[in-house]
């Protein structure tokens, strides 16, 4: 599926309830942009994640798409989402994780992970400006949930930093299970939390 293709449909953003904002697939000439709103950010910032990088991350990926929030009459991003809809070939960057996709799905040996069930991968969520604590994130999370079942997955993984535990429980908050950890991931020195759950 090609970037223009991996469109959502029916993203109105005004589902949940929280606010009036506006969740649409971002065009590849926002997406530089979004990535830098990113890098300005912790958890980006402490990982030294570059915007560059972000965003190569997304051109070179078809399967990539980015989702991004706006208030209606306002270009301004105020939340984004970088996803992936199908996470087999996210996961084989982090291939240490195979021994707990393997317990996870009792599969009989670790080198067999890439057979767990399709799903989708998020690499990035995040709310933009100081406008946490208004409830988009989990605005952003739902919409993100709809469009992977839209594309016919049934189940999303994602990671998260051992630094970052005000967005692990975030995530738990929503359904995601913890399934294991794996050291110096992205980073020398940083530690990776593999999280899932079903959609």
């Amino acid at each position: 599926m090609t970037q223009a293709e991996a469109k959502p449909d029916g993203l109105g953003g005004n589902g949940s309830g929280f606010n009036s904002a506006v969740i649409s697939p971002a065009s590849p000439g926002e997406w530089l942009q979004i990535c830098s709103q990113f890098a300005s950010i912790p958890p980006w910032t402490t990982l030294g994640l570059r915007a560059d990088e972000l965003h190569h991350s997304l051109t070179i990926d078809p399967r990539r798409c980015m989702l991004k929030m706006a208030n209606p009459g306002d270009d301004k991003v105020i939340a984004a989402a970088i996803v992936r809809q199908s996470c087999a070939a996210e996961l084989l960057y982090f291939r240490g994780f195979g021994a707990a996709i393997a317990r996870r799905f009792s599969l009989q040996n670790s080198d067999d992970w890439t057979c767990a069930p399709e799903a989708g991968y998020i690499a990035s969520l995040a709310v933009f400006d100081a406008q946490t604590g208004r409830g988009l994130g989990t605005q952003m999370l739902l919409a993100v949930h709809d469009f992977l079942r839209q594309q016919n997955q049934h189940s999303v993984f994602l990671t998260v930093s051992d630094f970052n535990r005000n967005a692990r429980r975030f995530y738990e908050r929503h359904g995601y299970e913890f399934l294991g950890a794996v050291d110096n991931c992205i980073r020398p020195g940083n530690r990776e939390n593999l999280m899932y759950r079903h959609l």
